[in-house]
């Protein structure tokens, strides 16, 4: 390990980090190169990974070719964050092809409702996500506007991924098809109704078959029996609705309750996150087991950076 590197030795690596990191290709054109120059979420991250990292460096006496490879560590972790959070993907990255770049990848929203009213929900790759948050817990140094781009992912994250399993119906050709989300199922009157109509098709139905032409066919006993056995199963069967309808209504209603208890749980938590100050990691931690208590499950690494940052410093 060398330690003869000076201040201004690590200086000049960072400015290479940075200008590696937002490289955007030899012949970038004017719409390229002014998102190069002006503020990016991408640019502020890679940022705050090269003077947290060495701020590291400098502490612990490490040179500038491991303070390169820490700040690539962490430069990786915003790629597969722009990765998880971009929808189209380009992977011909050759100079003679034009890039799309995805530099604003994310933004919190102070009023996530509205998007999930209007069910307009952005794309994110749990997995990726995940992992992401993972190997930043792994890095020996912090970066807090990274720490809180991430934390801020997880909780929108579960909030967003929620919310779009319990409002988003089926296709157009399985509408039919009886959802387990409470939000979107049919209302049990509805369907009580509705199973009159089958019910009587097929049950009834077969029935009168057999009244109308079963004595030609197996005589006027055999038919008899055979149309009052579909008959008794229409009553038993609408008679059983019947009674489970009082049951069935509140346990509909208790369900769509609780799925709007967890997703303003969810809100709330996020919007602990509102606004450009820090807020205090100790009670966005209560609020998202207050959340938890309640049944959301949030991603795995979520608890284990609020607890790594609260034995640190306590603010994001």
């Amino acid at each position: 390990m060398y330690q003869s590197a000076s201040r201004d030795d690590f200086e000049n690596a960072r400015r290479k980090i940075i200008d590696n990191a937002l490289y955007v290709g030899q012949n970038p054109d004017e719409v390229t190169l002014k998102m190069q120059r002006n503020w990016s979420l991408r640019k502020t991250l890679v940022q705050d990974v090269a003077q947290a990292a060495l701020q590291h460096c400098l502490a612990t006496g490490q040179d500038t070719y491991a303070y390169s490879d820490l700040a690539g560590n962490g430069i990786g972790i915003i790629n597969s964050l722009e990765y998880a959070l971009s929808e189209n993907k380009k992977f011909d990255f050759s100079e003679n092809t034009k890039r799309e770049f995805n530099w604003n990848f994310w933004k919190h929203d102070d009023q996530p409702h509205f998007r999930i009213r209007q069910k307009k929900f952005p794309y994110m790759d749990r997995y990726s996500i995940e992992e992401a948050a993972t190997s930043y817990l792994a890095l020996p140094y912090r970066a807090p506007l990274l720490e809180r781009a991430l934390v801020d992912l997880l909780i929108a994250l579960e909030l967003y991924a929620y919310s779009k399993e319990m409002l988003e119906k089926p296709p157009m050709g399985l509408r039919w098809l009886n959802t387990r989300a409470p939000l979107t199922q049919k209302h049990v009157l509805r369907r009580y109704i509705g199973g009159w109509f089958w019910s009587g098709v097929m049950l009834l139905g077969p029935a009168y078959l057999a009244g109308d032409f079963g004595p030609r066919v197996i005589g006027d006993t055999a038919s008899m029996w055979i149309a009052g056995a579909f008959v008794v199963l229409f009553l038993l069967d609408r008679g059983f609705s019947t009674v489970m309808l009082p049951f069935a209504w509140r346990a509909q209603w208790k369900a769509r309750k609780q799925t709007r208890d967890l997703m303003i749980a969810m809100a709330h938590t996020y919007g602990e996150l509102n606004g450009d100050g820090q807020v205090s990691t100790r009670r966005l931690r209560e609020v998202a087991a207050k959340a938890a208590d309640k049944g959301v499950v949030w991603p795995k690494p979520l608890f284990l950076i609020l607890d790594d940052n609260i034995e640190r410093v306590g603010r994001i």
